[in-house]
């Protein structure tokens, strides 16, 4: 059976949702301004007005969310961009309806319940669709309304996103084994990911039906380009989704941006949004932000000092040589963690359960206060509140050898909380895996998407592993 969210009906679904919504939102204005007495009374007030405007409003108000792309096939139900969209789509509802009343005279209507329309109905919408969207989610944490996937692929790109489906069993997919492929073979440490086998990826027509699958992913470098037409075929012809998962050159090619020469295209990468205004805005918003919070936990501050001051000798900040905007090197500021000969022979990752801590660090480190004087990196110009995680100079040095493009991470600040870390992807992790996050938010990037990753980190939607 198909997952509701998946189903051909589901726009319709919400369509129909978010037409009630609406007009219980309008309603709702109504009845705050006119009957709670919360609001002095004043001109506007004829019910009959209100009551043949609401259906028209109602109506308008759909229309421009279906401006916003609400109602397209595989929307997400709810998120940061949706309440964006919401808003949107309020916004422009509501203001061609002051629009159109201007000019038509039709009636007289409040505009204290003009403006309350806005905040209820966008209210109404987002909180019908977080309350269905939580709905779906532990549906599939069931295991109700899961798409049965197969992987073709038996390397480590399979094995990361066998993993990932795993990890993350909101979205609505159970791995129900992998199809193999003439190409990387996995490592030890990945096999157990790539069970079990479900056969060869010349057996496709008949593994589908056998298994009853309802996606196939490919997720292997190693797959002929010719190889794709006949899979694309099976899987059409056996009513199977298909996606490819893109190794890290495909990636590349995705980002690039085309420029036209009297006719002759240069090719290019794509620039990153955060320039001009954006980048002075996101500056502004550091600034603020950092201050703020400083001035909050100053008194988190004086505590963690005085307790590492008095655990062990040593300084109470730990100062780490990171690289960040333009290949700058700078010293990031922690609280010390460890032991002042932790790194006695040289650089190394740090580990889950490292003995090189003390034991104010493993508390500190375990609850991320040691990151809090990075503040202060942020309010000097060094970092970001949002960004790609800084790294050591040392390292980079190995990484940028083999990771192609691994530098254009640079061309933004590094940040203390980033898109790669709120979906798990810190310390001891796989550091193409973490490109990967980090480029998407270097060329992707906008205000709404840096909110969003902080309210990712404050809700803590990911468990990740500190680095």
């Amino acid at each position: 059976m198909q997952p509701i969210s998946r189903s051909s009906w589901y726009p319709v679904i919400l369509l129909g949702l978010d037409t009630a919504l609406i007009a219980f939102g309008l309603w709702l204005a109504y009845f705050i301004r006119f009957e709670t007495g919360l609001i002095p009374p004043g001109g506007g007030h004829e019910p009959l007005n209100y009551l043949r405007a609401w259906p028209f409003v109602t109506l308008l108000l759909v229309v421009s969310m279906s401006f916003m792309r609400l109602y397209d096939y595989g929307m997400r139900t709810f998120d940061i961009e949706i309440f964006h969209r919401v808003t949107n789509g309020a916004f422009l509802g509501i203001g061609l309806f002051v629009l159109a009343d201007f000019f038509m005279r039709a009636a007289e209507f409040s505009r204290a319940t003009t403006l309350l329309s806005l905040v209820t109905v966008v209210s109404s919408v987002s909180l019908g669709r977080h309350y269905l969207s939580l709905w779906l989610t532990s549906r599939k944490v069931a295991g109700i309304d899961v798409r049965r996937v197969t992987i073709v692929g038996t390397g480590r790109a399979a094995a990361a996103l066998a993993q990932r489906i795993a990890d993350n069993p909101q979205y609505g997919y159970h791995t129900v084994g992998f199809i193999a492929e003439s190409g990387e073979a996995a490592s030890e440490a990945d096999q157990t990911a790539l069970e079990p086998r479900l056969g060869h990826l010349r057996e496709l027509r008949t593994l589908l039906r056998a298994h009853e699958i309802d996606l196939l992913i490919v997720a292997s470098p190693h797959v002929p380009h010719a190889d794709f037409v006949e899979i694309f075929k099976r899987c059409e012809e056996e009513f199977v989704g298909c996606k490819i998962a893109p190794d890290l050159f495909e990636m590349m090619l995705r980002d690039m941006q085309v420029e036209n020469l009297e006719g002759i295209p240069l090719m290019s990468f794509k620039e990153t949004p955060l320039q001009g205004w954006n980048f002075i805005l996101k500056r502004l918003f550091d600034v603020v932000a950092s201050l703020v919070l400083l001035i909050i936990v100053s008194p988190v501050f004086a505590v963690i000092a005085a307790m590492i001051k008095m655990e062990s000798r040593g300084p109470i900040f730990y100062l780490q040589e990171r690289m960040g905007l333009d290949g700058r090197v700078f010293r990031m500021i922690k609280f010390r963690s460890m032991h002042i000969d932790a790194e006695a022979d040289g650089p190394v990752w740090s580990r889950d359960h490292d003995p090189r801590r003390t034991r104010v660090g493993r508390i500190i480190r375990t609850l991320n206060l040691d990151e809090l004087p990075q503040l202060l990196n942020v309010l000097r110009g060094d970092m970001s509140i949002v960004g790609p995680r800084p790294e050591r100079p040392h390292f980079i040095d190995q990484f940028k050898q083999h990771l192609p493009r691994y530098m254009a991470r640079h061309r933004v600040r590094a940040g203390i909380t980033g898109w790669a870390q709120v979906h798990g992807l810190r310390g001891n992790t796989p550091i193409d895996e973490r490109l990967k996050f980090d480029l998407y938010y270097v060329e992707n990037w906008s205000f709404w998407m840096d909110i969003k990753i902080l309210l990712m980190t404050l809700w803590g939607r990911r468990r990740t592993v500190h680095g």
